[in-house]
């Protein structure tokens, strides 16, 4: 039965896909993408690296965005097994410190402050943007080392496009994607089905026989699009996704695990553009819903933890074009975000924030961008005083002033500026820096006899800069980067053995990143190969220890090649 909904959901969309293929015959090869979904990414990325993994990528990844990220990045990506959680670390930071963005939207949980990518199916999006280096200017709470953007771009033009892809494989695994977008010049389409399942039991080597235990899983994601003009200036734009999953936690070599997790979230938001003959004004709604229950053991489905949030946000973007090469941007941002569970009692939390991004095209070799926010999370102490404070922390590090203005600390004020210079055709250099902050969440302050109400948001700077090299299909880069933790943000075992949350004084994260990669086309034939190599630490200033799992080397390459419409990755 568990597989009644997935067919039903599958002959469905295929029958709407045969219909419409049968009125509309043309392709989607040489379609523009008009209209992205996130437009604020490339103003915020001045001097930062940003790495897009298109849609012919994607496809050959057709799990989630664990195995898109471990085979196409130097992000390190710590899994529990394939059905478990799944974690990424920029640069020696913590999963808690690399936002996921979807269509512009944190949507990092409120619970945890991190997204598990086992439960993002790539295959459902246009492209992945992977950037590196702080991004708290844009995205808010969590985005320190980088962030990840999921992207529904939308494409309005005469088209039709369908695409099936299912798998299978041992220890009954299961795989199918269905995805179907449509449109014309003025209305735009999408429909997507993801379903996975296995009963993931396989042998440990060498060790008798023995199994991978209560590790099956199975999970369901659904997205739905759409959009359409009114008139040349009006544009409408809806974002739909749900994910439910099922799945236990394994056992290991040493322990017999019982325990499994439900999840289940949804994401909604309507965008109103309108463009002026200057200026692009936007606004935004969304519907942010996770709830999660954790069974102590499966064979006794009364016996659970839950949790849920709620997030209701809303967002105006405004973009102004003082002339081709200069553009202010204002963002302004309001969420009312509630929470509880079986361990912590119901808590909302508002914030609020505003920013401005200046981008300004000097030359054709010189741009630079300056950027600001002021986050507001405690409005009954907000004060001039306060504002104030975070400026010149901003710039002094003036540790003093947290006597008398404690609750600054709650409404950071931070800032970034980059620039690139291209000195020749073949050679440029980048430089960012930026100061980025991580909120405390729920379970960090409010968990039932484990949280600490006491904690303080962490606060970070970071400096980067970036050497590309690219000519005759051949691109190396070389980036240095270095950043400033305080006040991070870490649970750990207390006098008494109690794991709980403490802020760490001082955490450094520095190291270098190497990037190489040939791309040749000769006839039918394409090549296309890469190598990175990092070198990351990633120190607690008191100890001068490393801190755990956060390996100090990552290396990966990647070697494709194609011959017409056959290809070996």
């Amino acid at each position: 039965m568990r597989n009644t909904f997935f067919n039903y959901i599958l002959l469905g969309v295929l029958l709407l896909g045969h219909m419409a293929f049968a009125q509309q015959k043309d392709t989607i090869q040489q379609l523009k993408e008009v209209v992205i979904s996130d437009v604020k990414l490339k103003e915020n990325s001045v001097g930062v690296k940003v790495q897009r993994i298109n849609d012919s990528i994607l496809s050959y990844n057709n799990t989630n965005l664990t195995t898109l990220l471990r085979f196409n990045s130097n992000i390190n990506v710590r899994e529990l097994s394939i059905g478990g959680t799944s974690s990424i670390s920029f640069r020696g930071t913590s999963a808690s410190q690399t936002a996921v963005i979807w269509n512009g939207l944190n949507i990092n949980s409120q619970s945890t402050g991190q997204t598990d990518l086992n439960t993002i199916n790539v295959l459902n999006y246009n492209n992945v943007d992977i950037r590196s280096g702080g991004g708290s200017i844009g995205y808010g709470s969590g985005a320190v080392g980088g962030t990840i953007h999921l992207n529904s771009d939308f494409k309005f033009k005469k088209h039709l496009e369908q695409r099936l892809i299912t798998s299978i494989g041992s220890y009954n695994t299961l795989n199918n994607n269905y995805k179907i977008s449509l449109g014309n010049d003025e209305a735009y389409g999408l429909f997507a089905v993801d379903y996975m399942e296995s009963i993931n039991d396989y042998l440990f080597l060498g060790e008798n026989g023995k199994k991978n235990e209560n590790a099956e899983y199975e999970n369901y994601t659904i997205n739905y699009d759409a959009g359409f003009y009114l008139g040349e200036k009006h544009l409408f734009k809806f974002f739909n996704n749900v994910y439910f999953a099922n799945r236990n936690f394994s056992n290991t070599l040493f322990s017999i695990a019982n325990d499994g997790y439900k999840n289940r979230d949804y994401r909604h938001m309507f965008q109103y553009v309108f463009f002026g003959e200057k200026y692009t004004s936007t606004l935004s709604a969304a519907y942010l819903y996770e709830k999660y229950f954790y069974f102590f053991n499966t064979e006794n489905p009364d016996n659970f933890d839950f949790g849920r949030s709620e997030n209701y946000t809303l967002k105006y973007d405004f973009s102004y074009n003082f002339s081709e090469n200069i553009q202010l941007k204002t963002i302004a941002q309001y969420e009312a975000i509630t929470g509880n569970g079986s361990n912590i009692e119901t808590v909302k939390r508002p914030r609020a924030s505003l920013s401005f991004l200046y981008t300004h095209k000097l030359s054709n070799k010189l741009d630079y961008s300056f950027n600001i926010r002021q986050e507001v999370n405690d409005f009954e102490n907000l004060s001039l005083k306060t504002l104030a404070y975070g400026l010149v922390e901003t710039y002094f590090d003036v540790t003093d002033f947290n006597k008398n203005y404690e609750n600054a600390n709650d409404n950071p004020f931070i800032i970034s500026l980059g620039s690139n210079y291209k000195f020749s055709k073949t050679y440029s250099l980048k430089f960012n820096a930026s100061k980025n902050f991580r909120t405390p969440t729920f379970n960090d302050l409010y968990w039932t006899g484990l949280g600490n109400p006491n904690l303080l948001p962490e606060k970070s700077i970071q400096a980067e800069i970036t050497n590309q090299l690219h000519f005759n299909g051949f691109n190396f880069g070389l980036t240095g980067f270095y950043i400033k933790s305080k006040d991070l943000i870490n649970w750990q075992p207390n006098d008494v053995g109690v794991w709980m949350p403490t802020n760490i004084d001082k955490v450094y994260n520095y190291g270098l990143e190497t990037e190489t990669s040939f791309y040749n086309k000769w006839g039918n034939h394409i090549l296309d190969a890469s190598l990175t190599a990092n070198y990351i630490i990633s120190e607690d200033k008191a100890s001068e220890n490393q801190l755990l799992y956060k390996p100090k080397h990552i290396v990966a390459a990647s070697l494709a090649y194609n011959y017409k419409k056959v290809g070996l990755f």
